[in-house]
């Protein structure tokens, strides 16, 4: 399983974590990158660090688990009794 080493923003420590506890984070409306999401071992915060198209990719496919967002249209119900 691969690991990866990133820098918390909070607390400056370096973290290595395995790919099955990051998460890459993408808008679907836009392809020049996303984030890396991860909870850090040292502070204990939950932080998203902005991660290039290139490292997406790389990430992806050492494992990680990716998460497409994308924006959709509001569902409009039926109005009840039909008119």
């Amino acid at each position: 399983m691969s690991h990866y080493t990133m820098t918390c923003p909070e607390c400056s420590s370096d973290v290595t974590l395995a790919a099955r506890r990051l998460l890459v984070r993408v808008d679907e409306g836009t392809s020049t990158g996303g984030e890396l999401v991860f909870r850090c071992l040292m502070c204990d915060a939950t932080v998203a660090l902005p991660v290039d198209a290139e490292t997406v990719a790389v990430l992806v496919t050492g494992g990680v688990t990716f998460l497409a967002l994308s924006e959709r249209p509001a569902e409009h119900p039926e109005s009840p009794g039909g008119g």
